[in-house]
């Protein structure tokens, strides 16, 4: 039997950035997507979803083109600050340094944070860049109401436009020619023994 190395399926020893997903289970997501497709034959499938995925980045397109341009962040990047930062107003700090300092909180748990390496023990900074309100409390103390050198440069509204700007090519499957049924044949498998 295979053992999963930890990193692979539990939160705490993942290395990368989740941006919010604690989950990898794509399979709901494809078989929710296709449940009115799944019918199709194989080239009318990839069509459909061809298009789909162009008309879903052309939607997103949209959107960060509708975007405020007074407005730095993505509106998901926002409210997640939003949220944070109501969470630090509770919360006190003791600094070590400029980017290092443990912050309590009113039921006295104590959170260590580093601004330089963006950590702090709760572990939320960590997963997508975004100060968590232990962390916001820290840059406070420091910055006062600056968040912007805190902020990954990934959640801000000109590389959202920028992720969508080029789109897929269209693709027209109308005038392929169909192979005839004795042309194309299903592989040749054994199935073993046992």
């Amino acid at each position: 039997m295979l053992l999963a190395e930890p990193k692979l399926w539990a939160k705490a020893h993942f290395v990368g950035t989740r941006f919010g997903h604690d989950t990898s289970n794509v399979v709901k997501s494809v078989n929710k997507t296709l449940m009115l497709d799944q019918e199709l034959l194989i080239l009318q499938l990839l069509d459909s979803l061809w298009n789909r995925v162009m008309d879903l980045r052309f939607h997103r397109l949209k959107l960060a083109t509708s975007a405020h341009t007074s407005e730095k962040w993505t509106p998901w990047a926002r409210a997640k600050l939003q949220e944070h930062c109501l969470l630090a107003c509770t919360n006190s700090v003791v600094m070590r340094s400029n980017t290092q300092g443990i912050v309590k909180q009113l039921n006295s748990n104590v959170y260590p944070v580093d601004l330089e390496e963006g950590t702090c023990s709760c572990l939320v900074y960590q997963e997508n860049g975004i100060p968590c309100g232990h962390a916001i409390t820290a840059i406070f103390a420091v910055q006062g109401q600056d968040i912007t050198p805190y902020m990954p440069d990934i959640l801000t509204i000109k590389t959202w436009k920028k992720t969508y700007t080029s789109n897929f090519p269209l693709v027209n499957i109308t005038n392929l020619q169909k192979l005839p049924l004795s042309e194309c044949h299903p592989p040749l498998t054994r199935v073993p023994c046992g």
